[in-house]
């Protein structure tokens, strides 16, 4: 299950369907997730929001309600966002004006880690994998970045 830092329900996997019964992501999507939880265990939940995201990568078992209403014991593995990018587009609304420059950093921070990955490849002298790539469409998500734009 995937949520947003407010608890509305983005995805779920097949398993989680299934487990709780439901036929399709649409019946759960745009939810909120305290109303999947058992009663007496939404003060866990409470309590794991409150340390976001000191407590995140860690394991706590929960119940959960299937769709019938009847209670399923879970084990829950929280873990976090790969970058603050994420964290913005988690709330900016799909019609903003800054969701493309968001983009486009998250873009770019994915470019260097693939260069910090083939770096360290390198380090170990390792075999590189090699790819043909496009010079013409990174240089031209160079030229629309932020650090190109501020030059």
């Amino acid at each position: 299950m995937s949520l947003t830092r407010n608890g509305k329900i983005v995805d779920v996997n097949p398993a989680w369907l299934i487990l709780h019964g439901f036929i399709s992501k649409g019946e759960v999507i745009g939810s909120k997730v305290d109303d999947l939880i058992y009663p007496d265990d939404l003060k866990i939940l409470a309590a794991r929001r409150k340390n976001w995201p000191k407590n995140l990568a860690r394991k706590y078992p929960i119940r959960d309600r299937r769709k019938n209403g009847a209670v399923v014991d879970v084990e829950v593995y929280s873990s976090g966002i790969v970058s603050y990018p994420d964290l913005i587009l988690l709330d900016l609304p799909e019609e903003s004006p800054l969701r493309a420059p968001v983009l486009t950093m998250k873009r770019s921070g994915q470019k260097a880690a693939a260069i910090v990955q083939d770096l360290l490849t390198l380090a170990r002298r390792g075999v590189p994998l090699k790819k043909v790539i496009n010079l013409n469409e990174i240089i031209d998500d160079y030229l629309k970045s932020p650090e190109h734009i501020q030059l």
